[in-house]
């Protein structure tokens, strides 16, 4: 049961994060000091999510890589689909933050398995 509630849990933040990143984006107050730093941050978060679920889902270390990949490869192709949504722009940043966020979210889970497999030989 706790694997199909990751797997619901892991297919709704993917829908949710290509909907919120593929509608038109909202207007942004002019002055937002913290606009830029905290966008990356969000996609930083959303990703480490997006690859953090599959990590604690599958057991083998080979499939828990390839969907931390195809996170990051789901990214690239919002990033670039962003060009056809009203006020939307693809930006490498953006990317390089998804990148970062999947990365840290398949090592957190990688020493999660590692930490839970040492605890019980």
């Amino acid at each position: 049961m706790r694997g199909r509630a990751l797997l619901v849990l892991w297919w709704l933040a993917i829908a949710a994060v290509t909907a919120l990143s593929l509608l038109p984006a909202p207007v942004i107050a002019a002055v937002d000091p913290f606009g830029a730093a905290l966008d990356k941050v969000l996609h930083g978060g959303a990703y480490f999510v997006l690859a953090l679920l599959p990590g604690l889902l599958y057991a083998q270390r080979r499939s828990r890589l390839a969907a931390a990949a195809a996170m990051i490869l789901l990214g690239g192709l919002i990033e670039a689909l962003q060009i056809l949504a009203p006020g939307r722009a693809a930006e490498w940043l953006d990317l390089l933050a998804d990148t970062a966020g999947a990365v840290c979210g398949w090592v957190v889970a990688e020493l999660f398995l590692l930490s839970a497999w040492k605890g019980n030989p």
